[in-house]
């Protein structure tokens, strides 16, 4: 996650240093800011997402098993619950910097014994993000694009002697 969220902070532009499973920002010698200057997050093992995943997959197999007809398709949406987890987790730490970037640390992300509403509001979205990645998965898995109907089978001789 720290990979992902460094390289994709640096293509949109905020120069990021990854150390770790920290992130912080580059520094800027222009400005007088060090490193770590305009933010810094680091990715706990408990934020690595395992627990995002475990908790996804066991929630997309219940709702593939209530809500879709076909074993391929149950099986299909159970296997999302990994990109899912990703994406979810990617967004809480995007949150997260820019909350960082925008409010500061204390407000943001807080102490590892007294974490901040905004930290904890962001790890409940990750669920948001996934829940509705997986209802919307769930839809086009039972749309008539993935369920077309087979065509009729062909009529053998001719059909007006019959």
């Amino acid at each position: 996650m720290s990979s992902l969220c460094y390289h994709f902070l640096n293509l949109i532009g905020l120069p990021t240093i990854q150390s770790g499973t920290a992130l912080v920002s580059a520094p800027d010698y222009i400005n007088n800011i060090p490193s770590g200057g305009k933010f810094q997050v680091d990715i706990a093992d408990p934020c690595s997402g395992i627990r995002s995943l475990f908790a996804l997959a066991m929630i997309t197999a219940l709702y593939g098993y209530i809500t879709l007809p076909k074993t391929w398709q149950k099986i299909g949406l159970f296997l999302t619950a990994i990109p899912l987890a990703i994406l979810g987790n990617f967004i809480r730490i995007l949150i997260l910097t820019f909350g960082t970037l925008g409010f500061g640390a204390d407000f943001a992300i807080g102490t590892i014994d007294k974490p901040t509403w905004y930290h904890m509001g962001a790890g409940y979205f990750v669920y948001v993000i996934a829940l509705g990645g997986m209802v919307l998965i769930g839809k086009i898995l039972t749309s008539k694009w993935f369920n077309r109907p087979s065509p009729a089978p062909a009529v053998v001789g001719n059909p007006v002697t019959q």
